[in-house]
Formats: structure tokens, sequence, C-alpha cells
């Protein structure tokens, strides 16, 4: 097998069939790459010489065109002088010549025909070799991906093995640990009192007190101390600890009535 067959076999080639049919597609694409590779200096050389080996023979060509131009000149000069031996001699010279000059363009052309071949192969063994390149480099990014994604896929099943036994995750409460949270927030707020309920209701019997004071001008209502109440006292707790109004007076009563109806919106 020549050069140009080897050659041939391996622009054949078709890449996804060896990556099919071989046991290691990456194995076979490297030495399938460094056969081309080794095909490609071949190839080189070939051409570099096939370009040598025509222009000697370009140079044999005009070399015997010369020597027939030159017999054709003596037998020209003989038939002038009446020589018709020289004559004879000298075209049987310049026939020969002529010949070899023919053969030597036609195997120039072949040899022109040749080189053309070897660089057309050249070309085409270069862009398969780039194709080969190219298709290693894909097999080994998706080895590369393969395994990445083996390592993900590990991780993640540790993971999940390790919440079915039980063990929570370091950045996520449990859920008895978000319970205890909210009955301690629950526990916080209940025993926490409510500054602004607590100033209302200040606020409120003051007022009732000017109310219950202004009708019995002779009366001197005894003084008593505020006393802070709780939110959750009871209307009737409240309505115990003042002192009664005199019962002359129904507007105190009614004025009473619409605290303790106020009280009750309050606390509801």
């Amino acid at each position: 097998m020549n050069l140009l067959e080897r050659v041939l076999t391996l622009l054949r080639a078709n890449l996804n069939v060896v990556v099919e049919n071989a046991d290691d597609p990456e194995k076979a694409l490297k030495q399938l790459h460094l056969d081309m590779r080794n095909q490609l200096v071949q190839v080189k050389t070939q051409v570099a010489t096939a370009i040598a080996e025509g222009i000697k023979l370009q140079k044999r060509q005009q070399e015997c065109e010369a020597a027939a131009e030159s017999w054709l000149h003596k037998a020209e000069q003989a038939v002038q002088q009446h020589n018709d031996e020289a004559a004879r001699d000298a075209l049987v010279h310049y026939n020969d010549l002529t010949r070899q000059a023919e053969h030597f363009l036609n195997l120039k052309q072949n040899q022109d025909r040749l080189v053309s071949m070897l660089r057309s192969a050249l070309r085409q063994l270069e862009g398969k070799i780039v194709e080969v390149q190219t298709t290693l480099e894909t097999l080994e990014t998706r080895k590369r991906n393969a395994l990445i994604q083996q390592r993900v896929l590990e991780a993640l099943n540790k993971q999940r093995e390790s919440g079915v036994e039980g063990t929570p995750s370091p950045t996520s409460p449990s859920e008895g640990e978000i319970r205890m949270r909210a009955r301690a927030q629950r526990q916080q707020q209940a025993s926490n009192p409510r500054p602004k309920t607590t100033a209302n209701l200040e606020q409120q019997l003051q007022q009732l007190r000017k109310r219950s004071a202004e009708p019995t001008t002779n009366l001197e209502m005894p003084k008593e101390e505020p006393t802070t109440l709780s939110p959750r006292r009871t209307t009737d707790q409240l309505a115990a600890s003042q002192p009664a109004p005199p019962r002359l007076l129904n507007s105190g009563e009614l004025d009473l009535e619409k605290l303790k109806k106020l009280l009750n919106t309050e606390q509801g």
C-alpha cells in the first residue's frame, strides 16, 4: 500500500464508528491521531520530493527542446549546402530529441498532477487531524463532566442518607426547636404588661373621679393614691375599689355604666 492509499484509508475513517466500536474510544482516537500525524509528515516530505522531481523533468524537457532546435538548424544549413546526407542525420537527431522532450513533458504533467493530489491529501489530512483533536477534546470534556456529576450525586446521596438517619442539618433548626421558641415567645408576651393599656385605664379612672366629685361640692371625697391596674383585672374589681357616689345623682351612675362599657371594650 503506497502513501496515497494509506492517507485515503485514514481520511475515510468514520470517527463516530470508531468511537462506538472501540472498547476505549479515547485510546482509539489517540492512536488514530498519532497515525495521521505520522502520515502527515510523510505526505509533506512526498510533496516536497514531487515538486523537486517536477522541476528536474521540466529542466530536462527544456534541454531536449534546445538540442532539438540546434539539430533542426543544422539540417536547414545542410539543405542550403545541398548536403542531403548531413541534413538527414540532423533531422534524425532532431526527431529523437523532440520525442524525448515530449516524454519529459508528459512526465512533468504527471508529476504536477501527483503534486496536486498530494497537496489536496495534505489539506484533507490536516482537516481530519483537527476533527480528531476536536472529538478527543469533546470526549475528555464529557468524561470530566461525568465525574463531576458523579461526585455531586454521591454528595447528595450522603446528605439524603444523613437526613433519613435523623441527623439535622447544622444550618436549619429542628421542628422541636421551632416549637420551643414559639412557646417561649408566647410566655414572654403573656408575662409582659401592656404599658399603653395601663396608661389608658389610669386616665379613664382620673376622669371618673372628676365626674363623681363635680355634683357634691360640699362633700369632700377622700383622696386615694392612684393604683396601677393590671389589664387582667375585671370590671367588678374596678367598681368595688372605687368609692360609691351619692345616690342622689343619676348622672354619675350613667357615667359609671359608660366607663364599664369602655373598660369591657378595651379588654375585648
